[in-house]
């Protein structure tokens, strides 16, 4: 496992887009421990369905949950949903949202909301030298 250079938000919603395999998913449930955050993993078949066919489900979990930060990974599958996390950061400004997706394009052709001014977008390549180390 390699150490990424890449420095996220702690506190601000955004969106990690980068290409498949470059380890968003793992990056992401090593910064943010996935006990302290509501995961909903879209390459699962039950979370996909849910929130594909019914996006507004994302607000009905977090009204019955205590959690601050609601992580969203291959947000992509569910098209619809960053509309209700836009809605959701307006509601809940002290929730941080954290959407990954290895397609933002593909998003933004589906017409998907990217949320303006309201999530920063990084974006994860492939590994550095410096990250790779001796092993370079």
């Amino acid at each position: 496992m390699f150490r990424r250079l890449e420095k996220l938000s702690e506190s601000n919603s955004f969106f990690l887009f980068g290409p498949r395999g470059t380890g968003k998913s793992t990056l992401i449930a090593e910064r943010f421990r996935q006990g302290s955050a509501r995961w909903i993993d879209l390459l699962t078949e039950g979370d996909e369905e849910r929130y594909a066919r019914h996006p507004d489900e994302l607000s009905r979990a977090l009204d019955n949950s205590q959690f601050r930060k609601v992580i969203i990974d291959e947000v992509q599958k569910a098209p619809k949903l960053p509309d209700v996390v836009h809605r959701e950061i307006e509601r809940r400004p002290d929730v941080q949202f954290i959407l990954t997706g290895s397609s933002a394009r593909k998003l933004r052709r589906a017409g998907a909301n990217l949320l303006a001014g309201r999530a920063f977008v990084y974006f994860l390549h492939g590994l550095t030298s410096t990250e790779m180390g001796g092993s370079f």
